[in-house]
């Protein structure tokens, strides 16, 4: 589920992911935003999904994701994102 929120978000034309890599506790995503997209309201939108179909699964309530995120800049090649 959590890969496929990247995919909704790439098909979506909210991101370009160049990858990702899932942890035990925490997610490693390597994206450009598009046009349009914050990375507060992408992340936001991110941590909903997930947050509300991991609790439903596990049938539990409450903060699933910690507060807050780590934005580290990266250089990317130029190419990167053009369609």
């Amino acid at each position: 589920m959590i890969i496929d929120c990247w995919r909704w978000l790439r098909d979506h034309r909210r991101i370009w992911v160049g990858g990702y890599v899932v942890m035990d506790d925490h997610v490693h995503v390597l994206m450009m935003l598009r046009e349009g997209s914050t990375l507060a309201r992408v992340l936001d939108s991110f941590k909903t999904y997930t947050a509300t179909r991991i609790n439903r699964i596990l049938a539990r309530k409450g903060a699933f994701w910690q507060e807050g995120y780590y934005d580290t800049p990266s250089a990317m090649s130029p190419t990167f994102g053009r369609a």
